[in-house]
């Protein structure tokens, strides 16, 4: 048992315990020999630090694209929710719990930095796209009559439908 070492092979166990990325992380770490000198709770940890960023900067590239961008203000209500884990982390820090526990406060504080942060970005740019449209529209050239009778005149018609 003690001459086994994880290898790519074993990516089917993790796999199967929905942890992909969490064992490729942990595979590297064990093969990887400037990791040697750490003991093997640093290396978990490292691998489990790893797996986290990866899993919230997730959400975040998706709020980045074009159609996720009007989710990115909503970021905002999820930051009380990290608070409130933050502090129920480190209450129970205080009160004799175990020491990872203000680990795990610093990284809800951390995201709900991360999800504020993200959600005052995506609405300046929800705001610039917003006043890029306007000042598009206002630069159309325009005909001398009203949308409303161009409508009505059949001549007009196919011009006021083509972009």
């Amino acid at each position: 048992m003690l001459d086994q070492h994880l290898t790519t092979d074993d990516m089917a166990l993790f796999t199967r315990l929905r942890m992909t990325a969490f064992g490729e992380a942990v595979i590297d770490i064990a093969n990887d020999p400037t990791y040697d000198q750490w003991t093997f709770s640093q290396k978990i940890r490292h691998a489990l630090e790893q797996e986290t960023a990866a899993r919230t900067n997730l959400l975040l590239t998706a709020i980045r694209t074009p159609r996720g961008l009007k989710w990115g203000p909503l970021l905002l209500l999820l930051a009380p929710v990290y608070l409130f884990a933050a502090g129920i982390c480190f209450t129970l820090v205080e009160r004799g719990g175990p020491g990872w526990l203000a680990f795990l406060g610093f990284l809800f504080i951390w995201n709900m930095f991360k999800c504020a942060w993200a959600s005052i970005i995506t609405t300046v740019l929800l705001l610039r796209n917003a006043l890029r449209r306007l000042i598009g529209q206002s630069r159309a050239p325009r005909s001398g009559r009203s949308t409303a009778q161009a409508q009505h005149d059949p001549t007009t018609h196919q011009a006021v439908l083509a972009p």
